[in-house]
């Protein structure tokens, strides 16, 4: 490939994977796959992270800096979410 070519779609100047997909590939994938989570992307382990932070019970505002998240509403809104557990303990203290 000489200078000024186009690389082709999806890789990089050499034909290799861009840095974020092949630590996916190489690294994230791997991983979560030896914890029985499956082939999981970068978008999950977000969200993942983020729940996890609050069952841990961590300030809402420590997951939004962690996260970078420039709102704490994407963080609240978005990022965390009720585990299944959480919700039955809360119904039947009701």
């Amino acid at each position: 490939m000489g200078l000024g070519a186009a690389a082709p779609a999806g890789k990089g100047r050499r034909g290799a994977l861009p840095a974020s997909t092949a630590t996916r590939e190489q690294v994230l994938i791997p991983a979560a796959e030896r914890a029985g989570l499956g082939r999981i992307g970068w978008h999950t382990l977000r969200h993942t992270y983020a729940t996890v932070l609050e069952q841990m019970g961590a300030r809402m505002k420590v997951a939004q800096e962690l996260l970078r998240h420039a709102d704490i509403q994407t963080t609240m809104n978005i990022y965390t979410g009720a585990m299944e557990k959480d919700k039955r303990e809360a119904a039947n203290r009701v």
